[in-house]
């Protein structure tokens, strides 16, 4: 099965960098992390990595739009076909 949405467990600077990566590879990411406002930061996070990503090419229809962040653990696994 072909790989289109990837979860990210943990949003912080490790998740984060990865969550990054899978968007400016082109997939649809889902993140979840305990930390109460782990949204904001991971989507500042990924607007300061985007210009840096931009410059070593980003793949068809990648976007950080492709990001969605969960409340829990199981909605954000629940429909990936990779969890980082």
């Amino acid at each position: 099965e072909d790989v289109r949405r990837v979860a990210c467990v943990g949003a912080g600077v490790i998740g984060g960098g990865w969550a990054a990566h899978f968007l400016a590879r082109g997939y649809d990411v889902t993140a979840w992390d305990p930390a109460p406002d782990a949204a904001v930061r991971l989507r500042r996070l990924i607007a300061a990595a985007w210009p840096a990503l931009e410059q070593l090419g980003l793949a068809d229809g990648a976007s950080q739009d492709r990001l969605t962040v969960t409340a829990t653990l199981e909605e954000a696994v629940a429909e990936a076909q990779f969890v980082q």
